[in-house]
């Protein structure tokens, strides 16, 4: 049996960069001790961010994590101000995985060239539920959002450890409220163009807030 459904929502996505050098160089006895408490931090502050209701799905990949929130029905007609939490509680997140980061460094120097790359994206999220033949639930998850989110935090690089926005996303939702509530703070928040076709995003540029 399947269930569908559709709802407009965020996506958050963090992938740890040096990770894979570090496993394919030295085998080190605590590096899955460090992706443990990096994916039990974002897991903590996903939880006192959102409620269960508004959680889609917490998806780990290896060293990556995908968070999926959904827009509830009394935000639809305000989503801009859903797109602004979205980045600020972002920002929240990023934060977190920096001081557990530096604290892993300060333990184990093998683990200075661990960083990380961030993005968040927005768009409508289609939902599947499946019953399985064992009676148990799956739940799959398609949208543009996904994909745009994945590919501009592994494009990353260059502007390790911070936020990369979706291009659609900051001008369709974002590009008024950063500046209105100047949650900015003196900073220009990083926009990435997404292109479907290679593999980083085609350009990037600093948002100018005026």
């Amino acid at each position: 049996m399947q269930q569908n459904k559709s709802f407009l929502g965020a996506v958050i996505y963090i992938d740890l960069r040096g990770y894979t050098k570090i496993v394919e160089e030295k085998v080190l006895e605590n590096i899955a001790q460090l992706i443990y408490n990096y994916q039990e931090v974002i897991t903590q502050k996903i939880n006192n961010l959102y409620t269960d209701e508004d959680i889609a799905i917490i998806e780990y990949m290896g060293d990556g994590v995908m968070i999926i929130i959904k827009q509830q029905e009394l935000e639809v007609t305000n989503t801009d101000m859903f797109a602004h939490n979205i980045y600020q509680n972002a920002t929240t997140i990023k934060n977190s995985v920096l001081k557990i980061l530096k604290l892993e460094k300060e333990k184990y120097t093998d683990l200075d060239s661990i960083d990380f790359g961030m993005a968040v994206s927005l768009s409508k999220i289609y939902q599947k539920n499946i019953t399985t033949n064992r009676n148990q639930q799956r739940k799959m998850f398609f949208g543009v959002s996904l994909n745009r989110a994945t590919k501009i935090g592994n494009a990353m690089d260059a502007k390790k450890n911070h936020i990369g926005i979706d291009k659609k996303m900051y001008d369709d939702y974002l590009v008024n409220t950063l500046h209105k509530y100047n949650m900015v703070k003196g900073t220009k928040p990083i926009v990435h163009m997404y292109s479907e076709n290679i593999t980083k995003p085609s350009g990037e540029r600093k948002a100018s807030l005026k």
